[in-house]
């Protein structure tokens, strides 16, 4: 995915987990979550699970890995 800058995965429990997506701006985020909404539909019915997609925005002075 163009301007995707970053991809973190996190197993929190047994059967939970994140993944977060980290793009270089808005517009570039915006344009991706169609594509990412058809990925975990698949894997939603693939897998009998339900994923959700929630965006924020990236504190660069808090986050060390953004943008490096």
């Amino acid at each position: 995915m163009k301007g995707l800058v970053a991809f973190d995965a996190y197993h929190i429990s047994p059967d939970k987990g994140l993944g977060i997506f980290t793009c270089d701006n808005k517009t570039n985020l915006e344009k991706h979550i169609p594509v990412l909404k058809d990925f975990f539909k698949d894997y939603q019915d693939r897998f009998s699970c339900k994923a959700s997609i929630e965006t924020g925005i990236v504190n660069e002075e808090l986050d060390y890995k953004a943008y490096k």
